[in-house]
């Protein structure tokens, strides 16, 4: 007897079909429905079927129905068995193969078994699904000989490849059979066999959509179907596979030997032009659009398909939000977001949850990119590091944690924690050193209370004790369950287990991390550290995360979760190479031609039932928009080979373009919808800024940095010292050069001047003569200056090793100096009105004396202004510094350091330094007075300057129209 297999075109709406179809086979009974059973490949459209029952049944005079009963085919093969064995979870199936990788030393020496893990147990799953005979490791190879077309007589090269594969077959089977368990694909094949074997059903088993295209399951599907019991309907056309032989339904159709049944009805233009455009093997692609064109005067895409390239994902993220809204304002009310980015799926979303639009995310997620997961991972990367300050204050931070009485009282916490013991005491890493520096700065300034030294002590110690079951696993080899149970204890102790199980993806995170507990149970494994955070890593990337489905007319899915709907108008974005089609996985063992031999799912396979379902949807709405964008992070990207193909052949064919104009024209002109203004968006077309302020706003009292940023980029002035904005304080994790600079002016300070808890001052003058002694206490001085440092980071030694090697060189250029000119006055703080309504303030690092005459010193650690740009007022530190001073300045110098050699650079003297001076006083007089009568500041752009300033993400120099450089 043969089978039957039931074909519903592309065109046609599959569930209303099918829901006539299942309506008139049950009309006796109706409107029960109870003993139906439906089987779907995709349970996401199992709504939409649902809905298309009813509505045909209220057509036929019944307002409800019971049932049917909706289930996956993995649902009710598992309602109609009794396994003998428990069955391996994925968690413990990892557990179980990584353990007989392990005992197969000899085989891996030097292979991440984690690694080989992954490869491994999809290896395995598809050999049993293909029901691969691995009896023996001679049949094995005879197999591999025959997929890589190797005769009998000529040597293997691959018996590396066989022997390894089947070793580990061996032993994994012989694991499983010591735990008495089975592995999820053993049971498969179990559940299938008893199915069969079941009593009769009491009616018809209708199965809509077929995609597995395993040995196993194609075998069952067709004794199934033999039965006489079995409804197998698929959504195709007759002409798509008898045209296509590497179509997947007619794969599936002759494996089965089955006939087919559907309605003649010829395919509209709009399905001949896709038949046409996606049937590679007719005459070249510029024959069939010429062709087609002959027959079809008018192209069937007008008004129905159209395309658009966007310069970047954030572009295509805002054009799919704004075709959104123009259809949504035409009254549609089922649209349809198809894409296979999962990033570009979450930021539309973001865009559409901030313009207040509700969205069914179908697709979901991976659930380690939740905010929950995100939690757990910088727990146990606060823990690794040993309490790093970016880890630790983000979980202090999250809204899932609460060391205090109340939230409130728990941020204040923080807050006093971040400022005042991470950065102001620049600690970054160690509870130790933050409660030791949090007891020296509550004991050094009088406004902390006892109440906030004792809260964040508290809080440091909550933390410290919730990493206790953590720390003693950081090292060596533990047994797996150890780390589960350790995660679960740590999370209890911070109270994030209870918020965490309030939130619903919190709670999935808690469900997998109790699995892999269940899992590490039954098992003997030993992990290490790492081993298992890939382990946890892993099980949060492979399981998706949904948020409860709200109702509305936009629906986010992927191409497979959209089978055999319908909609309104569907928008399919991020149509590029790397996701339509894709690109095939590389594959540790045997290659597509063996894998095919074997029976295996190969890369053509996956690519096929892309295409159809891609084409498919293509069908399953009046209005479609495919997206792409041509440039990621700076890098082309490849358009889809499917877009190309529809773009090309109506290129030829009809000599129009499907670039979508006026949706080109929105985006660039970003005109306001309802509910969002979009006008304030970054669209790579902004102005310059150039800000004007009243005379009022000027900053009275004025420092060298604010006038050097004022020549530097008067828009950088306008950002500090007029809105007084600053940039994020940033904790440095070792010393750096402008530490070094700060501690080198500290030791300069006490060697010339007084510092009371420091070593020092020298006294009297300085000769060759006194040059071992000299040098005796500037050392003492530096390690007293470094000793800190050095205690809360070694790597500071290598800064205190630079600065001893330039102690000889200071020393012979402060003889030198000596023979003229002597310190006077260090690290000197001084004011003075220049001019009216301006005052000039600052600190100067030393000043010298020879007789009348007074010398300013500036200290360089790094780089110096040249000669030439002091000259010419672009560098105004020096000069700014002479203005300081009420007497006559007749020489200021920059000193600079550089390894081990001390020299005096830009000496400026007399009558060149007091032209300087004049001149500069000038200009800042006339700049101020035009700034005060609304002269812009307009930001320059000089890469010179944008390099080094914090005030890039205000300006936003890359995006000006008027910028050139």
């Amino acid at each position: 007897m043969g089978v039957t297999v039931e074909l519903i075109p592309c065109s046609d709406n599959a569930f209303t079909e099918v829901s006539r179809r299942i309506l008139d086979h049950h009309h006796d009974s109706l409107p029960r429905l109870t003993d139906c059973r439906i089987l779907l490949a995709n349970l996401n459209s199992a709504p939409a079927l649902r809905r298309a029952l009813l509505l045909e049944a209220e057509q036929a005079g019944h307002q409800a129905l019971l049932g049917p009963t909706i289930q996956s085919t993995s649902e009710w093969l598992s309602d109609q068995s009794v396994l003998p064995q428990p069955v391996l979870s994925q968690a413990a199936q990892e557990l179980v193969l990584v353990d007989a990788i392990r005992h197969a030393k000899n085989l891996f020496n030097g292979h991440d078994p984690w690694l080989l893990t992954s490869e491994l147990s999809g290896l395995f799953t598809e050999l049993t699904l293909a029901r691969v005979p691995l009896k023996s490791q001679q049949q094995f190879k005879d197999l591999l000989r025959e997929g890589y077309g190797i005769d009998k007589d000529e040597p293997l090269p691959f018996m590396d490849e066989a022997r390894i594969v089947f070793m580990l077959w061996k032993a994994w089977h012989q694991q499983l059979r010591d735990d008495h368990v089975i592995d999820a694909a053993t049971a498969q094949l179990m559940r299938q066999a008893q199915s069969l074997q079941a009593p009769d059903q009491q009616d018809t088993l209708w199965i809509i959509g077929f995609e597995e295209q395993t040995a196993a399951a194609i075998d069952w599907l067709h004794q199934l179907l033999l039965q006489g019991k079995t409804r197998l309907i698929l959504q195709a056309s007759i002409s798509q596979i008898n045209n296509n032989p590497a179509h997947p339904y007619a794969r599936l159709i002759q494996q089965l030997d089955a006939q087919i049944q559907q309605s003649e009805q010829r395919p509209s233009a709009f399905g001949q032009l896709l038949d046409t455009v996606f049937d590679i093997d007719t005459p070249p692609l510029h024959e069939r659009a010429v062709a087609f064109s002959r027959q079809h005067a008018n192209s069937p895409l007008t008004d129905r398909l159209t395309t658009l390239h966007t310069q970047s994902a954030e572009q295509e993220a805002e054009a799919v939000v704004l075709q959104l809204r123009r259809w949504l304002l035409e009254n549609k009310h089922s649209i349809g977001i198809i894409s296979e980015d999962r990033r570009l799926a979450r930021r539309i979303r973001a865009l559409l949850e901030r313009e207040g639009l509700a969205l069914q995310d179908t697709g979901g997620w991976a659930l380690s990119t939740t905010s929950s997961a995100a939690v757990l991972e910088r727990w146990l990367q606060t823990v690794e590091e040993d309490f790093a300050h970016a880890p630790l204050l983000d979980i202090l931070k999250s809204p899932f944690i609460c060391l205090a009485e109340d939230r409130q009282a728990h941020l204040q916490n923080v807050r006093r924690f971040e400022q005042d013991v991470v950065f102001h005491e620049q600690i970054a890493r160690g509870l130790e050193r933050y409660r030791t520096h949090l007891n020296l700065r509550a004991a050094r300034l009088p406004d902390w209370s006892e109440t906030s030294r004792r809260d964040i002590e508290q809080m440091l110690n909550r933390l410290d004790h919730a990493a206790e079951p953590l720390r003693g696993l950081l090292h060596d080899e533990h047994p797996a369950a150890a780390f589960t149970a350790a995660v679960m204890q740590s999370l209890q102790e911070l109270g994030i287990d209870l918020l965490f199980a309030a939130d619903s993806a919190g709670q999935r995170v808690l469900d997998e991390i109790q699995s892999l507990h269940t899992a590490a149970e039954d098992s003997h494994t030993k992990l290490r550290w790492e081993e298992f955070r890939s382990w946890l890593g892993r099980t949060l990337e492979r399981y998706t995360f949904q948020p409860v489905a709200s109702q509305s007319a936009i629906q986010l899915m992927t191409l497979a979760q959209c089978t055999l709907q319908q909609f309104d108008a569907v928008i399919i974005a991020g149509c590029t190479a790397d996701l339509l089609p894709g690109r095939a996985d590389g594959q540790a063992f045997f290659n597509q031609a063996v894998r095919a031999e074997l029976g295996l799912p190969t890369w053509r396979d996956a690519l096929n039932i892309k295409l159809h379902q891609f084409r498919c949807t293509l069908e399953a709405a009046p209005q479609i928009l495919l997206s792409c964008c041509d440039e990621i992070n700076g890098e082309p990207v490849t358009p889809s080979p499917w877009l190309e193909l529809i773009e090309t052949f109506h290129s030829i064919a009809y000599g129009q373009s499907l670039h979508d104009e006026p949706l080109e024209q929105l985006l660039r002109a970003l005109r306001q919808y309802p509910g969002q203004d979009l006008s304030q968006q970054n669209n790579g077309d902004t102005k310059r800024p150039a800000p004007a302020i009243t005379a009022a706003l000027l900053p009275k009292a004025w420092t060298a940095s604010t006038h050097q940023r004022l020549i530097d980029c008067p828009y950088r002035f306008f950002a500090a010292d007029i809105l007084h904005l600053s940039a994020p304080e940033e904790i440095r994790e070792a010393l750096e050069k402008s530490d070094y600079g700060e501690y080198v002016h500290r030791i300069l300070q006490a060697f010339h001047g007084n510092i009371k808890e420091l070593p020092g001052p020298w006294q009297g003058q300085l000769t060759g003569n006194q040059r071992d002694a000299a040098m005796q206490l500037l050392t003492q001085i530096s390690q007293a200056v470094f000793q800190n440092a050095i205690s809360d980071n070694l790597a500071a030694r290598g800064w205190l090793k630079r600065w001893l090697a330039c102690i000889p060189a200071y020393i012979d250029w402060c003889i030198e100096r000596n023979s003229r000119w002597r310190p006077q006055l260090v690290e000197q703080r001084m004011q003075r009105e220049i001019l009216p309504g301006i005052t000039l303030k600052g600190r100067v690092d030393r000043i010298d004396r020879c007789g009348d005459q007074q010398a300013i010193l500036d200290y360089k650690t790094g780089g110096t202004p040249g000669i030439d740009t002091v000259l010419e007022g672009e560098a105004v530190q020096l000069p700014s510094y002479a203005l300081l001073s009420e007497s006559d300045v007749s020489r200021v110098e920059y000193v600079q350091f550089d390894k081990n050699k001390v020299y005096n650079k830009v000496n400026l003297e007399d009558d060149e330094l007091q032209q300087l001076t004049v001149n500069i006083k000038q200009r800042l007089l006339q700049l101020t007075n035009a700034i005060g009568q609304g002269q812009a500041l307009p930001a320059w752009g000089d890469p010179g300057v944008c390099r080094y300033c914090e005030f890039d993400g205000i300006c936003r120099r890359d995006s000006w129209r008027d910028h050139d450089g």
